[in-house]
């Protein structure tokens, strides 16, 4: 892929986005006695030009009893990235092993999840984060049998503790109490509450490795409500409420109109504000890292609909605009090597103010058995403006604004062919 560059006085050069690259994923899948199944995959990518190789083969299997009460399920991969040019390698592992009872009013289970820092299946997949640690415990009673006017309810409590994979430095410990249950006339609430008795260690937030930002113990609490979404009419609700960084509040609203059995629209908005939250601001070296504390207020509006033409082919249009604001309190803060703050004298304001707006219009087509092609038209309107004062215009204005700027524009095609082994081997005989 190329693309083509202009400068300031009109003069053009062409510019390699993208060598030639070959991507291969390769899936072999076996189920066994009743309920039980192994699988061998793999994936890689090959740069010629570069010598760049990524390569990520993993496994995952399911072991049952045959009353599928008891499971032993794990999955494990090892990634490797290779230069040929230079001659380096790279590479890292992962597992997840969980043992437990699946079935039944009870249930119960412990996970272990092992990630090296050097775990990178990214080339052919996404992982945002890797260097992890946790084992964790959950117990849950569920029961699927009307009473009353409920039709089903469940109640979970899970223990969880991680650490970093390397250094074995504590991230948290964690206590999850949920409940949801469904009534009668298809409403359904839910409810989750959260504690981290032993506070947080946010190995992240600093953006230098080996630092760490130490948050105290916190809280978190959410309650969401939906109502029956086969009406023409139907709503959802959340509402989330934490000390986790600074104080937290959500509002989530999401109408549904199902204008036929063919046409439906959905419109969902969220609303998020935290207050004396601390977070980076800048740094001067690696152990001169700026803290700000700041106010954080965010919305977003996303409008969707979707068209059935018949039971193999739909469009679906998809609206978003995604505006957040960081308000800068003016009081700044050196992180200290025991991961707490300590007052710095800096006179700086820089507030940000960010828009997004996206629309995604695909129309899908299953011209054959597990065969599909998806036409798509992606159009982004992207802006971030940094300086003092900027937060303080109104959400019609910024929306407003952003849509008189400029435009990205992309066109797709993506077809699956699935190619049925037996019915080819058929038609040769």
């Amino acid at each position: 892929m190329y693309a083509v560059i202009e400068d300031e006085f009109g003069n053009e050069r062409r510019y390699e986005t993208q060598p030639f690259t070959n991507y291969n994923m390769l899936v072999y899948d076996k189920v066994f006695r009743k309920y039980s199944n192994i699988n061998l995959i793999n994936t890689n990518l090959y740069q010629p030009s570069s010598g760049r190789v990524g390569n990520v083969t993993g496994t995952s299997f399911k072991l049952t009893d045959n009353n599928n009460e008891f499971s032993f399920y794990g999955r494990a991969a090892y990634s490797a990235r290779y230069d040929t040019i230079s001659d380096h390698t790279s590479t890292g592992f992962s597992y997840d092993l969980n043992l437990g009872k699946i079935s039944g009013t009870w249930q119960y289970g412990y996970n272990l999840t092992v990630m090296s820092n050097t775990y990178n299946p990214n080339d052919l997949g996404f992982l945002s984060r890797n260097n992890e640690l946790s084992h964790s415990f959950d117990i849950r009673y569920q029961v699927f049998v009307p009473r009353g006017r409920l039709m089903n309810w469940r109640t979970d409590f899970s223990l969880r503790h991680s650490n970093l994979y390397f250094p074995r430095d504590l991230i948290d410990t964690r206590l999850r109490v949920t409940g949801n249950a469904t009534f009668r006339n298809y409403y359904s609430i839910g409810l989750r509450a959260d504690y981290r008795p032993f506070g947080y260690n946010d190995h992240y937030e600093p953006r230098v490795s080996g630092k760490v930002f130490f948050l105290p113990s916190s809280y978190e609490f959410n309650a969401w409500m939906s109502s029956d979404y086969r009406k023409q009419l139907s709503f959802s609700t959340s509402f989330n409420l934490h000390n986790r960084n600074g104080q937290g509040l959500h509002l989530g609203i999401n109408p549904r109109v199902r204008v036929s059995d063919k046409l439906n629209f959905n419109h969902e908005a969220r609303f998020n504000w935290n207050f004396a939250e601390f977070g980076y601001f800048t740094r001067f070296n690696a152990d001169s890292i700026v803290f700000g504390e700041r106010d954080k207020r965010t919305i977003t509006n996303t409008l969707s609909g979707s068209f059935v033409f018949s039971n193999k082919s739909a469009i679906t249009l998809n609206l978003r605009h995604y505006w957040s604001v960081v308000d800068y309190a003016g009081d700044y803060y050196l992180l200290q090597a025991d991961g707490s703050l300590a007052p710095f004298e800096f006179l700086r304001d820089d507030d940000i103010n960010f828009n997004t707006f996206n629309i995604d219009l695909i129309y899908s087509w299953n011209f054959a058995p597990g065969s599909f092609m998806n036409f798509m038209w992606k159009n982004s309107i992207y802006d971030r403006e940094v300086g003092s004062g900027i937060t303080e215009d109104s959400f019609l204005n910024n929306f407003f604004n952003t849509l008189g700027l400029p435009q990205t524009n992309n066109f797709s095609v993506k077809i699956s062919y699935y190619l049925d082994y037996k019915y080819l081997s058929r038609n040769r005989s």
